[in-house]
């Protein structure tokens, strides 16, 4: 398991996703059932300006994992995300934008969901 340790300037965790089983009955209602009790965590990652080696790096970790096939240690999770330490996380996306009127700079944004 590759470990990504690279910075981002900015990162979020979205509203955390509980898995619920909704059934609809035969009185037009619904029966609700918790699937698990563990919601899934989300993160986005954003790269404001990287480097072509820094997108380079960020990419060949994205293909060493197979993109999200693969879990991986998150080592530079910052504590604003109320997540002890290291993570073991996997993609959910990669997105890459060149900056309008640079040369070799990019603005890389990444989606992780906490593996449990």
């Amino acid at each position: 398991m590759a470990n990504f340790t690279w910075t981002p300037d900015l990162a979020v965790e979205a509203a955390p996703d509980y898995a619920v089983r909704i059934t609809p009955t035969a009185d037009q209602k619904e029966e609700r059932k918790l699937i698990s009790a563990t919601p899934t965590r989300r993160f986005s990652l954003l790269f404001k300006v990287a480097t072509e080696a820094v997108k380079d790096a960020i990419f060949d970790h994205f293909e060493g994992q197979s993109g999200p096939l693969t879990s991986f240690t998150w080592t530079t999770c910052p504590s604003y995300l109320n997540a002890s330490g290291n993570q073991t996380v996997r993609y959910e996306s990669l997105d890459c934008q060149p900056i309008p009127e640079s040369v070799n700079l990019w603005r890389i944004t990444a989606g992780f969901v906490m593996v449990v």
